[in-house]
Formats: C-alpha cells, structure tokens, sequence
C-alpha cells in the first residue's frame, strides 16, 4: 500500500497559443472516443480542407484518399454498422457491450455539454438502436453524497423526468428486479445506455466513408513508440511520432489522444494516470432478458458497483476477448479508484515510472470479482450466484479533478494533449470532436477551456480521481491483486 498522500506542486507555464493559420499537416495518436471524434471535426470542417489529417492507432486498416472532390451533404450521424465496419481496440474502454449516457452530473458544465450529446444519441448517433433510454438510478449508502444532490438539482434544471428515492424500499421498488440498490437517490428515467461496441463501429464506418469520398484524410495502422522531437532555438518542439518499427510519420500538429495508453508517450504522471476497473459478465436467457425489460441502469456512488439491464452478447465483443455465452449478457462492472500498474516507460527520452494499462486484461482478480458478485446478489438476487461467463479490466485515463485534459503541452511546441477521459468521456461521443478542435483554435468557450486545460499543479503520489463519484481504495496495484488470493485487509482511504 502506498502511504497518504502530499500533494505537490511543480511549476508549468501557460498553454501554448494556437497559430492563426490551419496547420498543413496533423497527426492524430490514437482512434478512440476523443481520437476518432476529433479526426472526423478536422475532416467535416471547411477550415482544414488542404490539410492532410492522419489517424494513427494499431487497430485501424489502413487507407487514405488524395481526392479533392468534396463531401456535399455529409451524413449527420453514422450509417449503422455492418460486420466490415473498423477494427477496434479490444483493449480500449470505448469498446464494450454499454456505455452509460446520462447528463447527471455534479458540475453544471458537464451536464449541459451531456444533455446536448444525448440530443444526438436519441437521434440514432452512432447507428440505429445503438441507445437504449432505460432511465438510471443514482444511489447511496447512508449518509448521502453531495455528488448525486447537486446531479439530481443539475438534472432537474434540465428539465429531465427526475424522481426522488427517500428510501431502500423505493430504490428497490424502482429497480425492479426483486433485489436492492442501495438505500437513497434518485432515478432519472431520461438517461440511459449505448451500446459502444456497436457505436464506435458505426463512427469508424463512417470515418473510412468520409476519408474514401472527401480525402485529405489517412488512416494508418500502427503503434507510435514514441515521439519526435526537434530542437529549436526556443522550447523544443514535436514534429511527429515514430513507430515501433522505426518509421516516423511527421506532422505540423501532433495530438496525442492514445487514452490510458498517453502516459507511454508524455510524461503525465500527477496529471493523468491509468488505472484499471473491473467488469464482469453474466448471461441471460431471453425469458431472463424479458423479466429484466423494465430495468434501469443502476449506480451505486458508494461503492461504485454499476449493473446494466441486458444486451445481446455478440453486441461489442472485441476481437480475442473471452467469448460469451448465451444470448444476452448483463454488465456488473465498478467506478472507483481502480487498479495502478506502474511500468518503467520511456516517453519523452528517459525511463520513468508510471501506470499505464497491463498488457493482460483478464481474468479481473479475485477482489474485483468478489465486489462484482456481492453487487449482482444485492441487486440482481436470483442470477446472483450464476457464475460470470467473461470478465475484463478497463482502463481509465484520470485525472486528479475527472475534468479532461484538452490543451496544448506548456513546454513542447507543436504537441496538444486530448485525453484524460477519467471514464466519463463516451457519453460525449457526438459532440467532443468539435470541442477539441476549438481547444486546437483557441475558440473553445471560456468555462470548458478552464476545466480543461494543461493543470499547473502535479499531485504526486497520485491520489485517484477525486471528482466526488469514486469511492474505496486508493492504493492497489494491479499486479499485487492478481497475486492475492484471501482476503484483503481493511481499505485504506
């Protein structure tokens, strides 16, 4: 265990500012949820139409266009998907069965911002029934949080059919699955779910549609090792990434937007870290999915412990990920501190530690499967011993505040950092690309910019997420958890 925490502080300039003129070349690291939503802005923006826009990830078919033809009318949401659709990370936390989509949240900038990306789920963002508005309850144990008051005020002011839960009795009444949720709250029946899997699909498709009929758009398969660097007169400054075979593919603009994978290539540690969460998966019958219909999506800010009513099980499956069983599935998974993994990485020219994700991503360990199973008993007692038929951890990318990182790096020219997620990013699938490009400009709006940008403060040793959503153990490392086998000792706040 690591001891309490002492935050420090190191010093950083200000943001770089942005250039007047549109770069003729950007490299984009990474084709998850803020790569692959920024890559489609550059690309459906008149401003960026003589700049070459590459994608890079080691999960996409590569493919690129020189056309100059243009795109007229380009589809307001992605075509559905299709078995061909882009290969993914099976890795990635974009790429799942379901994701949740709710504009609950304690800051009312989020909120907002969230309620207008659901806009665009409920109007089949992402593929057709790619969204499910289940509703979802947000739950404590005693003694309240402050989080979820200020989320159900925020919600209510949206004008969202939100509901008062005073007592165990009506969460559980709410619920509907015979079990228990916790024992106060409030559920909100215009939130809901998205099936990522299937989402991210669908945007990929339309990526390649997209880079085929409007060009000036690369996707290129491939891992970046690492970044180029030149030295200047001033600051240094990134020209691009060089891959782990040695290539490089340079770029005016470099935006690293690699998720839980970005403290591999810039040194973030104290700014935002990667830490693994547990999920697991449970098969239903379609009886058992029938009985669950009415289900909302159920979240304990107490304990972290989430479920997700049903999908069907082929539904996100990524490739090499343990197979599953059965029809439906459904998802018990847990948003808390989450696991570390410190690993000696090499990011900006010497070797450092810091956690980024294993290279092994199941089985969970046998606390994180323990947590899974009490929860499902709790809420869910007649598949509650039902054993799980796959497991997996995900990766987040948090950052000490769970605001995201979009801003240009204070100390390398040429370097803009699109990421930390702080597993909350998703949900903001249909409207981040357009954001982040703002941040490139200099354009974004003044609050958002505040939240985001490069954070002067290092809080070294990292403490977690400290958003107000997360609970439980600040301190575990992955490794050592795989290696127990009892039970843990008491938690350590």
């Amino acid at each position: 265990m690591a001891p309490p925490s002492t935050s420090t502080s190191t010093s950083t300039s200000t943001s770089t500012t942005h250039n007047s003129a549109p770069p003729n070349s950007i490299l984009i690291i990474g084709a998850g949820v803020f790569g692959l939503s920024t890559t489609l802005s550059l690309l459906l923006n008149p401003a960026y139409a003589r700049a070459t826009i590459t994608l890079l990830d080691p999960h996409l078919p590569s493919s690129s266009s020189s056309s100059s033809s243009s795109l007229d009318d380009p589809p307001p949401q992605p075509p559905s998907p299709s078995p061909a659709a882009s290969a993914q990370n099976p890795h990635a936390a974009s790429v799942d069965s379901s994701r949740i989509i709710r504009p609950d949240y304690a800051l009312p900038a989020y909120a907002q911002l969230a309620a207008r990306a659901q806009g665009k789920w409920r109007g089949g963002y992402g593929g057709e029934d790619v969204y499910r508005e289940s509703g979802i309850v947000l739950s404590v144990e005693k003694g309240g949080s402050e989080y979820v008051e200020r989320a159900m005020g925020n919600a209510e002011r949206l004008g969202c059919p939100v509901q008062g839960l005073a007592g165990e009795e009506s969460v559980s009444r709410v619920l509907g699955t015979g079990g228990v949720g916790g024992e106060s709250g409030y559920v909100n029946w215009g939130s809901g779910w998205a099936d990522a899997g299937r989402a991210m699909e669908g945007c990929g498709g339309w990526l390649r549609e997209v880079v085929e009929r409007r060009g000036g758009g690369v996707l290129r398969r491939g891992k970046a090792g690492g970044l180029v660097f030149r030295e200047g007169k001033g600051r240094r400054r990134v020209v691009g990434a060089r891959l782990d075979d040695g290539e490089e593919i340079r770029a005016d603009l470099t935006i690293v937007a690699a998720g839980a994978w970005s403290g591999a290539l810039v040194d973030l540690r104290g700014r935002a870290e990667a830490r693994g969460q547990v999920v697991a998966y449970v098969s239903v019958t379609d009886e058992e999915r029938e009985r669950l219909k009415d289900m909302p999506v159920v979240l304990n800010l107490s304990t972290g412990m989430f479920a997700i009513p049903p999908v069907d099980s082929m539904s996100g499956l990524s490739p090499g990920q343990e197979g599953r069983t059965g029809d439906w599935v459904v998802k018990v998974a847990r948003h808390a501190f989450g696991y570390a993994n410190p690993t000696i990485v090499k990011p900006e020219g010497e070797d450092i530690v810091a956690s980024v994700p294993a290279k092994v991503f199941s089985p969970i360990p046998e606390e994180g499967k323990r947590a899974c199973r009490s929860f499902l008993q709790q809420t869910i007692p007649w598949l509650g011993d039902r054993p799980f038929c796959s497991t997996r951890i995900c990766w987040y990318t948090d950052t000490p505040t769970g605001n995201f990182l979009i801003d240009y790096h204070p100390e390398y020219e040429g370097l803009f950092l699109a990421t930390g997620g702080s597993g909350h990013g998703f949900k903001f699938l249909p409207v981040l690309g357009d954001k982040i490009v703002a941040a490139v400009e200099g354009a974004l709006e003044e609050e958002l910019a505040g939240l985001w940008r490069w954070p002067g403060e290092q809080v070294l040793p990292f403490r977690g997420c400290e958003d107000g959503s997360r609970m439980g153990d600040r301190w575990m490392v992955l490794e050592e958890e795989w290696k127990r086998k009892g039970e843990r000792g008491r938690s350590m706040l």
